[in-house]
């Protein structure tokens, strides 16, 4: 796509968002003096401090850079996933299993076993590291030694440099420390004759789908020990690893994936062990990161080494980020730096030259702005590496607050690209700017910005950008905007996922007890079950529930009243296509006739309408009202249903106590996953 019509594009927007407000013209992004600056000189291990009588803040650097490099798009994938796996057809949503008697004696007599405290993963863990007893694993036996108390004061000592400004400069420190030691390693580590990319893997890059509501597939035919096994692998183990299957939970940690994958890759599995690839290591690393499952992390690596397989670049990406999200949890010790030097070392030892995506996630570690500016004029203009709109992102994402607490807003972002010339090509700087305008309340400001892309197709509007919008008006409680904006998603051919769902439940609670709520819910309900997503339970579907069952009179709702709530509520009347978030109720108003009596229908009134009453009844409303008494029981009744949800967890656990892999077999048989030669 064309840079220069991108641009376009962009300050069109940002005219007509300076359109709605009176701009000050002041700049964001001022030099600002300092005593010193730290520079490496010649790519050694030196720093000195050199004084000066200004420095340049991170975005000063970032404009300057941007202005004098320019931008490097990243390479756009078309590679869909691959269809040569053959899927089986979905089966009929199975009923909810019911109560029988024995299954909590079952589960109790197993809970040492399967509970809290029982060790099970680990278990698993170390049964599936036995084979490789003559290497050394830290979980290849289990120890108890995790110190919660010790733990939980080292977070919150942590927790009080980041934030306390007595303590800033023990942040400053150790930002510093880890720039003195990773800078000259990344720069060692360079490539001065690689493309401005920098990255020339040989693996092509596949876009997979991010979700699906239908049954994962079939596992493939891996008897043949050809190249084609070794890429039906490949492809089968990126498909369950990238794209996260709602059908019967399977993606979830007590799901059948993650028992299909440690079976794929156990050590003992002499059918795939000639099979498996660099990639495949690269694909579990990432799947176990997204979980925050590092330690797997590290041992994924450690059997990578063991089969002999080189690692590659992307392997150390995955680790570094695995790193940065490790270091933002609770632990007992801070062994940061030494686990950034070992991932660094390796990749000398391995001869993996850093790209740039190596370096925008080293960028993520450093926490003060004279490291970062630092650390930008050496990776632009001494080492050449590409100026991207990922890094851009980086960069704006991890903006310090200033001394009110604030952040650059999106206006101020879009001041930025426009002033370069910046073209949106990155999914996340689109979404990053829209989060400022929703964060800020500026929701016309979001809506207008993202109705100028959805109309020009020049961004893909997907489903993460419907949860920004839901995320904000479910805080709000506005239910009518939360209708509005996914019934009009819906109509642009976005297919939501389980959060959006899960946002107009919150919206719907914070919007407070109207007189159609059961019938609302119950549409919303069955609408999920619809678009193949189940009747699964999540905290704001059962605060509804609750609220249905102990604050109104009406216990179920009539099928003629949810199927009238359907027609006011579908997205062939309901939904919103102008380019503002506003309309006027009044009979004179540009509002349509058809929102405005939706819009009563959800008891979204009018404050002047309200006098004092409850939202959106009139004085049959069949509300009981909350005391003491019903918020005990609704409490009580969302604990019950807790408890039986645990119950059924615990209880698919307790199949795979004796045997593991029989288990396993036997509910891939049930499914109908298993390919014919595999049923042996």
């Amino acid at each position: 796509m064309d840079d220069g019509w991108l641009v376009g594009v962009i300050s069109s927007i940002y005219l007509s968002i300076k359109s709605i407000i009176n701009m000050d013209g002041n700049s964001a992004y001022r030099k600002k003096k300092a005593k010193y600056y730290i520079k490496v000189n010649n790519r050694s291990n030196i720093l000195e401090r050199i004084d000066t009588d200004e420095w340049m803040n991170v975005f000063a650097r970032l404009n300057r850079l941007v202005t004098t490099h320019g931008i490097e798009q990243g390479i756009r994938t078309t590679r869909v996933s691959p269809q040569g796996v053959e899927s089986s057809p979905k089966p009929k949503r199975r009923k909810q299993q019911q109560q029988i008697k024995g299954q909590d004696k079952i589960v109790k007599k197993n809970m040492y076993l399967v509970g809290r405290n029982s060790q099970y993963e680990r278990r698993v863990v170390q049964e599936q590291l036995s084979p490789l007893r003559v290497h050394e694993f830290g979980r290849s036996a289990l120890k108890d030694d995790y110190q919660v108390g010790h733990a939980r004061e080292n977070y919150q000592q942590l927790r009080k440099i980041n934030t306390d400004p007595r303590f800033k400069y023990i942040k400053v420190e150790k930002s510093q420390s880890l720039l003195k030691m990773m800078l000259p390693r990344l720069m060692q580590l360079t490539d001065p004759s690689a493309s401005p990319m920098m990255d020339n893997h040989e693996e092509s890059k596949v876009v997979y789908s991010n979700f699906s509501t239908s049954e994962i597939p079939k596992v493939p035919d891996f008897s043949a020990d050809d190249e084609s096994s070794s890429r039906r692998l490949e492809e089968y183990i990126g498909m369950l690893t990238h794209t996260k299957y709602y059908f019967r939970s399977s993606s979830q940690l007590n799901g059948v994936i993650p028992k299909i994958l440690r079976n794929l890759m156990n050590p003992m599995n002499m059918k795939t062990l000639p099979l498996r690839t660099t990639q495949m290591y690269n694909d579990m690393m990432l799947f176990y990161s997204n979980r925050f499952d590092f330690a797997t992390v590290r041992e994924l690596y450690k059997q990578l080494k063991i089969l002999k397989l080189k690692p590659n670049v992307r392997t150390f990406n995955v680790m570094m980020r695995s790193i940065l999200k490790n270091s933002h949890i609770r632990k007992t010790n801070g062994a940061l730096e030494k686990e950034i030097l070992f991932v660094l070392n390796q990749m000398r030892k391995y001869e993996c030259h850093a790209d740039v995506y190596t370096w925008t996630t080293c960028y993520n570690f450093l926490n003060d702005e004279l490291s970062r500016d630092v650390y930008m004029e050496n990776m632009i203009e001494r080492v050449g590496v590409a100026m991207t709109d990922r890094f851009i992102y980086t960069v704006l994402r991890n903006q310090e607050v200033d001394a009110e607490g604030k952040r650059d807003s999106g206006l101020d972002i879009l001041k930025f690209l426009v002033k370069n010339q910046v073209g949106i090509n990155d999914e996340k700087l689109f979404h990053l700017c829209l989060k400022r305008f929703l964060d800020a309340g500026e929701l016309d400001k979001a809506w207008l910005m993202m109705r100028h892309y959805q109309e020009r197709r020049t961004m893909m509007i997907t489903h993460e950008t419907l949860n920004l919008f839901l995320i904000a008006f479910a805080e709000r409680g506005r239910l009518d905007l939360s209708l509005l904006v996914f019934n009009s998603f819906m109509r642009w051919g976005v297919t939501p996922n389980m959060d959006s769902f899960d946002m107009l439940y919150k919206s719907m609670v914070n919007c407070g007890y109207t007189r159609h709520f059961p019938f609302i819910f119950h549409y919303l309900r069955l609408l999920k079950i619809k678009m193949g997503f189940g009747e699964r339970f999540c905290y704001w579907s059962v605060k509804c529930r609750s609220i249905i069952k102990f604050n109104y009179k009406m216990k179920e709702a009539d099928a003629m009243d949810v199927e009238r709530c359907g027609r006011k509520l579908s997205r062939d009347k309901f939904f919103w296509d102008k380019d503002h978030l506003n309309w006027n109720l009044s009979s004179n108003g540009s509002c349509p006739s058809a929102l405005t009596r939706a819009f009563w229908y959800i008891g979204c009134q009018p404050k002047w309408l309200k006098k004092g009453k409850i939202r959106g009844h009139g004085s049959n409303c069949n509300l009981i009202k909350s005391d003491d008494g019903t918020k005990i029981q609704k409490n009580e009744y969302r604990k019950r249903i807790r408890y039986v949800a645990v119950q059924n967890a615990m209880l698919k656990r307790v199949k795979y106590i004796d045997d593991q892999y029989g288990a396993l077999k036997e509910e891939l048989k049930d499914r109908g996953l298993l390919h014919v030669n595999n049923k042996k």
